[in-house]
């Protein structure tokens, strides 16, 4: 079985009322951006089920993980 990769989803707000997802992943020492939402949405709650399902795209077995 192979590790698990550390991927993370945050949400952002760019300015008030607009936020976007980040995944991001733990390389080294530091968390670096693997990939973001090109536009942003009204409310965080939005943004963050939209990067979880974005995070669940990249997972061939949810059993399993990332």
């Amino acid at each position: 079985m192979q590790p698990l990769r550390r991927i993370a989803v945050t949400v952002i707000e760019e300015e008030e009322g607009a936020f976007r997802w980040r995944l991001v992943k733990l390389e080294g020492e530091g968390w670096h951006v693997r990939n973001q939402q090109s536009r942003s949405m009204k409310t965080y709650k939005a943004a963050m089920a939209a990067g979880l399902l974005e995070l669940q795209k990249m997972v061939e077995d949810l059993d399993v993980g990332p």
